[in-house]
């Protein structure tokens, strides 16, 4: 199949758009799909989920200052300013908002109309520059609110693992979704990808401060910090301290470095402190989710010592495991 065959995946919009009805007026058009259209008052859509559920699409354009960020939107607010939106800014001024947003209408609240689904950076844009911002709006209960977002996210290369483990961790707590489980059969990705990426929520504020936005941290680079954050407590803060303190922006590689180096001086002053245990640290092992398990000790008397970590939330099942093994292969 040569390159005129691919097709890329479409968004929630795309999809959205493709069913508009002949009788809505499609004006602009961007990347060989027409992405706004205009219609007569109160005229909309009846949108049908999966579930067979309804959900009915209006138009709008409104203020964008009466608009607000839905909680469980994935993107971190803080990390928005005129730097990382000035192209979609110079693009909104030249062409206007090709691309709505996403949003359902606020009850009973003076300062607001509006709440954001996805559509932030846009938002953000459109409230700079004191202009309207077009929406696409619906009565969206917190569950169908995210799983427009993800499928609009989905196909998306800037969003960072550590902006969705946030939003994972919320829509958790929240009650949106009672486990795990229900979430990873939910969005479509498995048990260990959704614990891989829930425990980046472990990762201070700080430090993605002090490397100038979630984009510049990895899942590689998450996983690493998680197991240097949760291996000692008093280092970690140690280090966050002096971010906090020297207000530097710096790179990820940069801070696990320096993880590493007090890793290894403290390693060697255990060493110089304590020669009569006899004993060479080996390594620890950690749970997918970042936990450290336990710490293997190689003993120059030809023990091997596993010392487990007692604070770990699954350490009865590990030991249960660890005995079954035993009975059932020695």
């Amino acid at each position: 199949m040569d390159n005129t065959d691919k097709v890329k995946p479409k968004t929630a919009v795309g999809r959205f758009l493709d069913r508009l009805p002949d009788s809505f007026e499609r004006n602009i058009e961007l990347n060989n799909k027409n992405i706004f259209f205009s219609g007569k008052p109160g005229e909309s859509l009846i949108f049908e989920l999966p579930s067979k559920k309804k959900i009915k699409f209006i138009p709008k354009v409104v203020d964008a200052k009466k608009c607000k960020i839905w909680k469980g939107n994935v993107r971190l607010q803080e990390f928005l300013d005129d730097n990382n939106t000035v192209e979609l800014k110079e693009k909104i001024q030249a062409q206007g908002q090709l691309i709505p947003v996403m949003a359902r209408p606020i009850k009973k609240d003076v300062d607001f109309t509006h709440e954001i689904i996805y559509g932030s950076r846009r938002l953000y844009v459109c409230s700079s520059l004191g202009i309207n911002i077009k929406i696409l709006e619906a009565d969206l209960d917190d569950n169908d609110a995210l799983l427009f977002m993800d499928a609009e996210n989905a196909g998306r290369e800037d969003l960072s693992p550590y902006e969705a483990a946030r939003a994972y961790r919320y829509w958790m707590d929240s009650g949106i979704f009672k486990s795990q489980n229900e979430l990873a059969e939910k969005l479509g990705i498995t048990r260990s990808w959704l614990n891989k990426v829930l425990s980046l929520t472990k990762i201070p504020a700080n430090i993605i401060t002090a490397i100038a936005g979630p984009n510049n941290l990895s899942i590689k680079q998450g996983l690493e910090l998680v197991r240097y954050l949760t291996a000692d407590e008093k280092k970690t803060e140690s280090i966050i301290t002096n971010i906090i303190i020297n207000k530097k922006i710096t790179t990820t590689d940069e801070i696990i470095k320096e993880f590493s180096q007090e890793k290894i001086s403290d390693h060697k002053e255990i060493i110089k402190q304590t020669p009569q245990t006899h004993e060479s640290f080996s390594k620890i092992l950690y749970a997918c989710d970042g936990q450290s398990v336990c710490k293997i000790t190689h003993s120059k008397q030809g023990k091997l010592i596993l010392t487990f970590n007692t604070k770990f939330s699954k350490l009865t099942k590990v030991i249960n495991e660890l005995e079954n093994i035993i009975k059932n292969n020695l």
